[in-house]
């Protein structure tokens, strides 16, 4: 789902500005909701905690695939488009690298306190329910071209969500290791911020405008210019 989130997030800021604090504000909410009153679970060690995210990358990346069809909404040429965001998977594994590293959900050995029980697949369906409730306001202010973009990546986030629940249908890797990280919210929220401010969104989505407009999304094209200078103006900042 993080693919899904920072996708949806570079279309939005291509079309209307910075977003990730919001994207901040709605994680700590599903968080919250997603909390299992009266169970607890042991706290991950570092080890397993990064064994069973690479486990839940590996998933999600195999329902990519099946998922991108949905750009076919917007452009006849999908494999172009995905060339395009391939390009930018540095910046998701850079700030999933830099959150993992800075959050300290983890502890070093495997006797770990007992920390408050979360249910992953509420955290997904809440997850997808704020994404959805984004992405019908931001389509509202929209011409129906761009609108037809951002239905696209919206349709693209249920159809990962969807293959990603399937393929843990008998239960995530942290169940099967009896573990869950401990994500404290203030913690959480300013290893977010951390992570997003030092990457020049602006930049990269005007790069990205850029690419998706060769990649038969034409309707972008006007907005191009307009991030490729607030790019450079954030770089002459620092």
């Amino acid at each position: 789902m993080f693919r899904a989130i920072v996708i949806l997030s570079l279309l939005a800021a291509v079309v209307c500005g910075d977003v990730f604090d919001q994207v901040a504000s709605q994680g700590r909410s599903v968080l919250r909701s997603a909390v299992i009153q009266g169970e607890t679970v042991r706290q991950c060690s570092c080890q397993e905690q990064a064994h069973c995210v690479d486990d839940m990358k590996s998933q999600a990346l195999q329902c990519i695939d099946p998922c991108w069809k949905q750009f076919t909404q917007v452009t006849d040429r999908p494999d172009d488009l995905r060339r395009c965001f391939d390009t930018k998977d540095h910046l998701l594994q850079n700030f999933l690298s830099c959150f993992e590293s800075n959050v300290e959900a983890c502890v070093p050995h495997q006797n770990g306190p007992r920390i408050q029980k979360v249910n992953i697949t509420e955290i997904l369906r809440l997850t997808e329910s704020r994404l959805g409730q984004k992405k019908d306001q931001l389509s509202s202010t929209l011409v129906a071209p761009i609108k037809k973009i951002v239905d696209a990546a919206g349709d693209f986030a249920v159809c990962l969500k969807t293959c990603f629940l399937s393929k843990n249908a008998n239960g995530y890797c942290f169940d099967r290791v009896g573990c869950l990280p401990m994500i404290a919210e203030t913690k959480a929220k300013k290893s977010f911020k951390q992570c997003t401010r030092s990457i020049n969104w602006k930049k990269e989505a005007g790069e990205l405008c850029d690419c998706a407009v060769k990649a038969g999304l034409n309707d972008l094209n006007q907005y191009c210019p307009m991030f490729r200078l607030m790019g450079s103006r954030k770089s002459h900042q620092h």
